[in-house]
């Protein structure tokens, strides 16, 4: 028998099944040998301590209350000063006014979730080209385009990061063919560089 909890699901094939949340629900007392009673617990907090209380009318004026602060089968039994009058674990008979009363059992609840994920492996795919495409965005790159007319050379330029030092390599290059231009004479009277 394999056990389902909040952090270990069970895993059959391409299925996978998880404990969603569970609450106490109720609580199943045995009054003397014949009577069977369920009373329903509300979920509270006390001193920052989540606990579930229950509570059952021993006469029109007196009440016990039912603690439950954790599932280790235990449970407080109070009377309506907050006193512990007893803790008894499930099963064990107790006496109030010399009635037995047995806890039979905490009834619980719980949701399940079923999951299954055939596309799993393209989410992995896409998370994989997206964080590749990141760190492609961070290497540099320029381009320059150079247009030869009759009377001039235009540049054109297009880069992503370092502005500054590719507007500085544009002036280079721009310096750098005015002095060949006018070394062997080429005839270009206007060399201008344009940057985007």
């Amino acid at each position: 028998m394999t056990t389902i909890s909040v952090n270990n699901p069970l895993r059959i094939r391409q299925f996978t099944i998880y404990q969603t949340d569970w609450l106490v629900n109720a609580l199943r007392l045995k009054l003397g040998n014949m009577y069977i009673v369920q009373k329903k617990f509300i979920k509270a907090n006390i001193n920052g301590k989540v606990c579930w209380l229950s509570s059952f009318y021993l006469d029109k004026k007196r009440q016990i209350f039912f603690i439950i602060l954790d599932l280790n089968n235990t449970i407080l039994v109070c009377n309506s000063s907050g006193i512990i009058l007893n803790e008894v674990p499930i099963g064990q008979q107790f006496y109030v006014n010399f009635v037995p009363i047995t806890v039979q059992e905490i009834i619980l609840s719980t949701g399940l979730q079923i999951k299954t994920d055939p596309g799993i492996i393209f989410v992995y795919f896409g998370f994989f080209v997206m964080i590749l495409s990141t760190f492609t965005s961070y290497i540099s790159y320029s381009q320059v385009w150079v247009y030869v007319r009759s009377e001039s050379l235009d540049f054109v330029g297009l880069t992503n990061r370092s502005i500054l030092f590719f507007e500085q390599d544009m002036i280079l290059i721009s310096k750098t063919c005015s002095f060949y231009s006018d070394y062997f004479s080429f005839g270009f009277h206007k060399i201008s560089n344009t940057l985007r």
